[in-house]
């Protein structure tokens, strides 16, 4: 009595997560918009940043969590390739 039924509708439980950052004095933002948060995901971040830190010759630094995403094999791999 009173349930309204549920119907499945497309994406209605995807998962959406946002991968990004901002400079220091607000010039530029960098944002990563992917399905799902692992390291493959993480990986087209770093890309991005590459990109962006060739457009601009700024430094980059990251400042990560203990999430999954930032401590799998491949990712400590791809940020390792980065660590100078």
């Amino acid at each position: 009595m009173g349930e309204q039924p549920t119907l499945p509708a497309v994406g209605t439980n995807r998962r959406v997560t946002v991968f990004g950052s901002v400079e220091v004095f607000g010039r530029g933002r960098v944002e990563v918009v992917c399905e799902g948060q692992d390291s493959a995901c993480f990986s087209r971040y770093l890309e991005v940043l590459d990109r962006r830190r060739r457009q601009t010759g700024r430094e980059v630094f990251l400042v990560l969590d203990n999430g999954s995403a930032h401590t799998s094999k491949k990712s400590r791999a791809a940020l390792a390739e980065r660590g100078e």
